[in-house]
């Protein structure tokens, strides 16, 4: 069994910064962040075997699907790690701690007072189990202020965690200057195509869009 057993989930924090998955990748997703809070080290084996058993797949499909899961963790050679979730650990494990020190206090207290005979407190309220407090509400992401510029002429607004994650990236690949021109362009491209059809700032950027043709309006009329 894990250590603690309920693992805390902001549904609108992680809708938010998941919109881009497909239903499997969600699920891909899910069990990973589960099997990282039950581990023992708080991390997961950068193993695309072991990663693909964890995640129900198969290693070929795991392989396909892995750029865009690996987007929401630290990779190294070793091991991977869900940051935002090593956080939530490290806060239930502190209020834990913080628990069972107010209740041994509380149970030397009352040893105290039976041993002077003096008269019992009413403990009934003393000895009720401590009522849960919820995990803090998540802080916003902190944007760069290149990033908060490049996502105003992007032309999607969806996902905007993950795509300063792949921005960052994109920039080891491509100027800053250039890639905002090359958005700027994408975007007047569109020429008023059917939003549902412009791929998620994260997919354009990983995929290295901006070195494709820009695409006419029929084109992107026909879908991605």
């Amino acid at each position: 069994m894990a250590q603690f057993p309920s693992l805390p989930l902001f549904t609108d924090a992680y809708l938010g910064d998941t919109t881009h998955l497909t239903t499997f990748e969600h699920g891909a997703y899910l069990l990973l962040l589960i099997a990282q809070w039950r581990s023992k080290d708080d991390c997961l084996p950068n193993d695309d075997v072991r990663l693909a058993r964890i995640a129900g797949t198969t290693v070929n499909h795991w392989r396909k699907i892995k750029p865009t899961i690996f987007e929401f963790f630290s990779v190294s050679d070793e091991v991977i790690i869900q940051n935002r979730l090593r956080d939530e650990r490290t806060w239930v494990a502190e209020k834990s701690q913080i628990n069972s020190s107010n209740s041994k206090a509380r149970w030397l207290k009352i040893k105290e007072t039976n041993n002077t005979g003096a008269p019992q407190p009413d403990i009934r309220n003393e000895c009720e189990p401590d009522t849960p407090t919820p995990t803090p509400t998540p802080t916003p992401t902190k944007y760069t202020v290149d990033f908060e510029i490049w996502w105003k002429e992007y032309p999607s607004s969806k996902g905007k965690s993950p795509a300063q994650i792949a921005y960052k990236k994109a920039l080891k690949k491509i100027d800053k200057e250039e890639l905002l021109q090359k958005t700027k362009e994408f975007k007047k491209s569109l020429n008023g195509a059917d939003k549902k059809f412009t791929p998620h700032a994260t997919s354009w950027l990983n995929q290295e869009l901006w070195l494709d043709e820009l695409e006419t309006k029929e084109r992107a009329s026909k879908g991605w």
